[in-house]
């Protein structure tokens, strides 16, 4: 594991592991993250998960 970001609101981190192939590598991957993601989101009930949202929203949409 290694940090590779710091700002006033997050951490980025970067994990290294081998697998035996492209496949089970990217499986491992996601599952690593959504871990990492649930195991955060468990921490003081959810307080470091970020809060901010983003709306796009289609502006042919809005004109209707």
């Amino acid at each position: 594991m290694q940090v590779i970001d710091v700002t006033e609101k997050s951490i980025a981190i970067r994990a290294f592991f081998s697998a035996k192939d492209a496949t089970t590598a990217w499986e491992l991957q996601c599952r690593l993250r959504e871990e990492l993601v649930n195991y955060i989101a468990h921490l003081n009930d959810g307080i470091h998960l970020s809060k901010s949202r983003l709306v796009i929203e289609n502006k042919d949409k809005l004109s209707d």
